[in-house]
């Protein structure tokens, strides 16, 4: 099957008003997380990214919300536990207001990005290849540069999510797996869907 995205725009704004309901839903690390959170916001869009992912296998699989419990590997990639043989995959990520959540019933890898300015040069220069540099290097307007960048950055981070491997491994190549990627454009956010096409 290919990978199904559950997408969702969350206002900062709502958290007052629904995080009650979030919490009611989420896991037992998620809502300790984000009680213990100093950053509330960043705390809030992972603790909608945890409802949305119960949401997302519910949805997808017929799993039941309540029951799936989510294990982290070793290099934090979630998964639901106590699911032996079964195949049941997602990746979260979330970014500004926007939260999504892809499943498949094989490894998937799921990264959004919003557009917004950060050193481009700088980290293209420690994580990127030549012909990466070149390609976000050969657009005149800011902005496209600024898209280009964050394409290839999600293209990255949705390959690591796939690996399974921890973020610093992110400029490193997957291996001798040959990955699939898509990427979306919408509004002012890049978000890139990972897959293996052979295992």
């Amino acid at each position: 099957m290919k990978p199904i995205v559950f997408a969702v725009r969350v206002p900062r704004d709502t958290e007052e008003k629904y995080s009650a309901v979030f919490l009611s839903a989420a896991d037992e690390k998620h809502k300790k997380r984000y009680s213990d959170a100093k950053n509330r916001d960043q705390a809030y869009i992972s603790l909608v990214g945890n409802v949305l992912s119960l949401y997302a296998l519910n949805k997808t699989f017929g799993l039941k919300m309540s029951e799936i419990k989510i294990g982290y590997g070793e290099k934090g990639k979630p998964f639901p536990e106590g699911r032996s043989g079964e195949k049941y995959f997602f990746s979260v990520s979330h970014s500004g207001d926007v939260c999504v959540c892809a499943v498949s019933d094989s490894e998937v890898g799921v990264d959004v990005e919003r557009i917004r300015d950060v050193n481009a040069e700088r980290i293209a220069k420690r994580f990127f290849s030549k012909d990466e540099k070149e390609y976000i290097g050969s657009f005149q307007n800011e902005y496209e540069k600024k898209r280009a960048f964050f394409t290839v950055w999600t293209k990255h981070e949705s390959a690591v999510k796939l690996s399974g491997r921890g973020i610093s491994d992110i400029s490193k190549p997957i291996g001798d797996e040959v990955l699939s990627e898509s990427t979306l454009l919408f509004g002012e956010y890049v978000l890139t869907i990972s897959i293996f096409t052979q295992m």
